[in-house]
C-alpha cells in the first residue's frame, strides 16, 4: 500500500516537473532533490516487502517443519513404545528359555550321576566276578560194565574227568575240596543197567546229604536216579561219591553215571 502512495506521489510530481520545464525550462533544486529521496524510498519499501514475503515463506516452512517434527515425535514414541514392548517380550522369552536351559542342567546333571552311579556297579560287579574264583568240574566213571559194591558202602572215584576248572576235584579219589568258603551247587546222575538195583549218596565230609535209589522191576530192565542241590562249605570242605552196600552202578563210555558241581559265590 505505502509503495502505492509513493508510486502514485511521484507520478504527480513528475508531472508537475513537466509543466513548468514547458513553461520556463527549469528544475527545481528542491523538487529533484525530493523525487529523488522519494525513488529511493520506494526502493527500500520494495526491499522490504520482498524481505517480509520472504519471512513469510519462512514461516511457513517452519510450520510445516514443526508439524514434520511433531509427527516424527510421534512416530518415534510409537517406535519406542514398540521397542519397549519386543524388549519385555525377548526379556519374558529369554527367562523362559533360562528355566528351560536350568531345568535340561539339572536333568544332565542327574543323568551324569546316574551313569556314574551305574559305571561304578559295573565296575564293582566286575571286580566281584574276577575276583571270584572259577571252580567247576565234571567227571563220569571210568570203564565198562557194572561197579557193584561189597556189604559196605564204598566211595566213589569219578576218573573220566571231562573239565576240571580251578583243579579242586581229584579224580584218583573221587574228591572235591573247597579251596575258598562259599556257596556250590552240586549235582550227580547214576545208571543201572539189567535189572540191578542203584542207590548211591553225596557227602559233606562225614554227612550224607543227598540220595538217589532206584530198584529194579520186571517191566524196567535199565534203572537210573539223580539229585542235586546247593551246599555251604568252609574251605577246605570235602564233598564226595558213595555207592550204597549191595549196589551196582554202571559205567561206559556213554558218561550216564557223572557227578559235578560249581562254585555259586564266596562268603
Amino acid at each position: 500500500m505505502r509503495v502505492v502512495v509513493l508510486t502514485l506521489l511521484m507520478l504527480f510530481l513528475s508531472g508537475t516537473l513537466s509543466e513548468d520545464d514547458g513553461e520556463d525550462n527549469r528544475c527545481l533544486t528542491d523538487m529533484c532533490n525530493i523525487l529523488k529521496s522519494l525513488k529511493a524510498i520506494e526502493a527500500r519499501l520494495n526491499a522490504t516487502e520482498n524481505q517480509m514475503e520472504e519471512m513469510r515463506n519462512i514461516q511457513d516452512t517452519v510450520a510445516v517443519l514443526q508439524r514434520t517434527a511433531e509427527v516424527q515425535a510421534g512416530e518415534i514414541k510409537a517406535t519406542e513404545t514398540s521397542s519397549y514392548i519386543l524388549m519385555e517380550s525377548m526379556k519374558r522369552v529369554n527367562e523362559v528359555q533360562e528355566k528351560k536351559l536350568q531345568v535340561f542342567s539339572l536333568w544332565a546333571n542327574a543323568t551324569e550321576f546316574n551313569v556314574e552311579q551305574q559305571q561304578h556297579l559295573l565296575d564293582e560287579l566286575k571286580n566281584k566276578i574276577e575276583d571270584k574264583p572259577k571252580i567247576a568240574f565234571l567227571a563220569a566213571l571210568a570203564g565198562n560194565g557194572h561197579i557193584k559194591s561189597s556189604d559196605r558202602e564204598t566211595n566213589l572215584a569219578f576218573r573220566n574227568v571231562l573239565m576240571n576248572i580251578g583243579n579242586a576235584y581229584n579224580s584218583a579219589s573221587g574228591v572235591f575240596c573247597a579251596p575258598v568258603r562259599g556257596v556250590y551247587y552240586f549235582s550227580f546222575s547214576s545208571f543201572g543197567f539189567n535189572g540191578r538195583n542203584v542207590c548211591v549218596s553225596l557227602f559233606k565230609n562225614s554227612a550224607r546229604m543227598l540220595s538217589a535209589c532206584d530198584h529194579h522191576s520186571a517191566a524196567d530192565s535199565s534203572d537210573s536216579a539223580s539229585n542235586g542241590g546247593t551246599l555251604h562249605l568252609e574251605q577246605g570242605a570235602q564233598v564226595y561219591m558213595t555207592l550204597h552196600a549191595r549196589s551196582h552202578i554202571f559205567a561206559d563210555d556213554q558218561n550216564r553215571s557223572t557227578f559235578r558241581g560249581f562254585l555259586l559265590f564266596r562268603t
